[in-house]
């Protein structure tokens, strides 16, 4: 029983916005999910997906993507993306999975649960004041994501006080970048202790900006699809500081 990671699937399933008219390295990418995922994952597996999973902008519009993700081995935790526009209340989200049959679908926000070996909590994260398209607006959004991610610490705490499994944050904006190292999500992971930071959010030309890698006791992970080349990394085998 293995732990996995890949975020931005940017499923189209049920609408035509398909990333490959960004950018031909995305061509078929959806095929290519599916023969990664199927290769290695299996039903006994569990797959941690920060965010960016659907275009969907309603829950109405996005049945053939999660037939798409529900027909894909493994049990599946998701998270808040940026592009997310569909994603609602957890309680309504459970409730139409619920309704359409949808059994490997969890949903995880601002709290932890625990998987396997590890105890992992989920949050989306925001922009970094360093980024050129930060701006006045993003400022009250990135001070409220940064009492989220305390609540996403403050639950892995409670559920593993002695921390005697790792401990994952899964968020979909990246905390730091190769040149903002030392921000204030990273100095949150670092006193939470926590060991693993998977994220994703990161596209094209945002790759060279990727920061992974040990920084202050936490191992990070870029797990962008298209970053890993749309093969879903093996959590469990990373090797943690």
């Amino acid at each position: 029983m293995s732990v996995y990671s890949i975020a931005d699937l940017h499923l189209a399933k049920d609408i035509d916005k398909p990333m490959d008219v960004f950018n031909p390295f995305w061509d078929n990418y959806m095929d290519k999910i599916k023969e990664n995922w199927e290769a290695k994952v299996t039903d006994e597996d569990t797959v941690l997906i920060p965010g960016d999973i659907s275009w969907a902008t309603y829950l109405s519009e996005i049945n053939k993507d999660f037939d798409f993700i529900e027909s894909l081995p493994g049990k599946k935790i998701l998270s808040r993306g940026n592009h997310d526009y569909w994603w609602t209340t957890v309680k309504k989200m459970e409730r139409f999975t619920e309704e359409k049959g949808y059994t490997s679908l969890k949903f995880l926000q601002n709290k932890a649960m625990e998987v396997e070996d590890f105890v992992v909590g989920a949050t989306r994260g925001w922009l970094l004041p360093s980024d050129s398209h930060f701006g006045e607006d993003d400022t009250k959004i990135y001070y409220r994501e940064l009492i989220r991610l305390d609540l996403c610490i403050k639950d892995i705490q409670r559920l593993d006080p002695e921390h005697k499994k790792k401990h994952i944050i899964m968020i979909h904006f990246p905390p730091l970048t190769k040149s903002a190292a030392n921000t204030d999500f990273s100095k949150k992971l670092e006193e939470g202790n926590i060991d693993i930071c998977l994220y994703g959010h990161l596209h094209g030309k945002g790759h060279l900006i990727a920061k992974e890698g040990e920084v202050n006791g936490v191992l990070y992970r870029c797990v962008a699809s298209d970053f890993l080349s749309f093969n879903p990394i093996k959590v469990s085998g990373l090797i943690v500081p």
